[in-house]
């Protein structure tokens, strides 16, 4: 197995710069450079439970755009493998182009992916799940007998046997962290915080799984690995949800804490270490601080309603609703107050830009790239941010706050 096609594009969620990679179950050989759409990299969560944020299963879908020029045999071929191929032979890994930490991991699947063939350059959509839901196919029991799993084991264990089942394990190394839990419920006896897990400490019987009054066979007596996961997460008020390629098996109540600990294992079910984390961020509930934040009012006449939503992650756009020309200038007044004196504004919108050729007489097919500039003040300061021009994209720099003298 080896990476077959790689791009790196900005995700429309959160403006960064991230590095697609598809691997090839059955490829050797050195991996191919694809263009990706703008905004064309994507990763969403959702429950089939949307109303209930204690839903057991948490799953989550990428999906990748990729720019297929007519006639690229190498990526015209990969469309054809993927299409002809069995579920399982290609995965997708998105990673932060800045410090190649993984984002998250996932297994391609064709009928989720499309195509539109309308240009010289067409577009294809190359979609992956996390694949906790394809476990519905994969009974509960060892395959290399196959046998029945016995004895008692610890809860922690239970989960990671579930998750080496996943198709895409292969991408997790025996060192890596692929469970991650945060868990504070408690028998009595134990020993809580710290290295300590109430799922580590606990333990199951393999019985517990198994149903020895259907049919009598191996395959119709034991739960789905989906089912197992289903089970615990419900034994103990949890949700499993992968992020930042680890699946995080969370207790909701308790994650809300200002602090909490996180304990995490490998695919063997070996403890790696434990860590104290914050849970929370503070807003300020200030009318002008609120607004950092984008806000919809609703309001009934005779206060028979008031709603208030705030968007967390979906900031106040202060460049809505502002027309640009050359020299332009426009100031707006916010309060920022936050964690640490840090916070995020966000200004969005759309340069006009018009070319004309007045006298260049060379190749009519030189690429021409528009350097476009704005000048942001926050205080006495202007925001500097460079950056670099590759394979007909711009990827911008670190922004730096200069104080103007």
């Amino acid at each position: 197995m080896a990476i077959r096609l790689y791009g790196i594009g900005v995700s429309p969620q959160t403006e960064k710069t991230y590095r697609a990679s598809i691997y090839d179950a059955d490829f050797s050989g050195t991996a191919t450079t694809f263009e990706v759409s703008k905004g064309g990299i994507t990763i969403n969560w959702e429950t089939s439970k949307k109303e209930d944020r204690h839903a057991p299963i948490f799953g989550s879908v990428a999906a990748v755009k990729m720019l297929v020029p007519v006639g690229d045999s190498t990526l015209e071929t990969f469309l054809e493998d993927l299409r002809t191929s069995k579920e399982g032979r290609f995965f997708l890994e998105i990673t932060n182009h800045t410090d190649t930490i993984v984002e998250w991991r996932g297994v391609i699947v064709a009928d989720n992916s499309w195509e539109t063939d309308q240009a010289a350059i067409f577009e294809a959509n190359i979609a992956a799940v996390d694949g906790i839901a394809l476990l519905k196919k994969t009974p509960y029991y060892d395959t290399t007998g196959p046998a029945l799993y016995t004895s008692s084991q610890r809860l922690t264990h239970h989960i990671t046997k579930v998750l080496s089942k996943l198709t895409h394990a292969s991408l997790w190394g025996s060192g890596d962290i692929i469970l991650e839990t945060s868990v504070d419920w408690w028998a009595v006896g134990m020993t809580a915080g710290g290295a300590n897990d109430a799922l580590h400490l606990t333990y199951v019987d393999n019985a517990a799984f198994y149903d020895y009054h259907t049919k009598g066979s191996i395959d119709d007596d034991v739960l789905s690995c989906y089912d197992v996961l289903v089970n615990i997460m419900i034994a103990f008020g949890c949700r499993i949800v992968q992020k930042s390629a680890v699946y995080r098996v969370e207790q909701i109540d308790y994650r809300y804490n200002s602090t909490y600990e996180t304990r995490s294992y490998s695919k063997a079910g070996t403890f790696i270490s434990n860590s104290t984390r914050s849970g929370l961020n503070n807003i300020t509930q200030a009318a002008t601080g609120a607004k950092l934040s984008y806000v919809t009012f609703d309001y009934i006449p005779q206060i028979g309603k008031a709603k208030v939503s705030y968007e967390a992650k979906l900031r106040r756009n202060f460049w809505g609703n502002i027309l640009l020309s050359q020299g332009a200038t426009f100031n707006f007044d916010q309060e920022i107050s936050s964690n640490s004196g840090a916070t995020t504004l966000r200004l969005r919108g759309n340069f006009m830009v018009s070319v004309k050729n007045n006298s260049y007489s060379g190749n009519p097919q030189d690429i021409l790239f528009t350097e476009m500039a704005m000048f942001l003040k926050v205080g006495n300061n202007y925001l500097n941010r460079d950056g670099t021009y590759q394979n007909f994209a711009f990827f911008p720099g670190t922004a730096v706050g200069q104080l103007v003298r």
